[in-house]
């Protein structure tokens, strides 16, 4: 089983590669910065605009975030996978 942190460290991959891109339905986690200000999560939306925190990531543990992914690289559920056909556009 997948813990947190695994889920963390393959959504901040997932936005450092090359054809990232956020889409609507997808929930974005933006920690909780060094100076006590409180992490927060939110939807995406088709009216939202770009997501504005570079420390955000998305949520690995939403059905519809990883339908987005699914999306963005047309490639069978496998994190490995997913995160490969992100970063080489395949």
């Amino acid at each position: 089983m997948t813990n947190n942190n695994e889920f963390e460290t393959l959504g901040r991959r997932a936005v450092e590669c090359k054809h990232w891109r956020w889409l609507p339905g997808m929930l974005a986690i933006v920690p909780a910065a060094h100076n006590g200000a409180t992490g927060y999560c939110y939807r995406i939306t088709e009216g939202s605009g770009p997501v504005n925190s570079a420390r955000a990531f998305p949520d690995l543990t939403d059905a519809a975030t990883l339908g987005c992914m699914l999306a963005l690289t047309g490639q069978p559920l496998d994190a490995a996978a997913l995160i490969t056909a992100l970063e080489t556009g395949a």
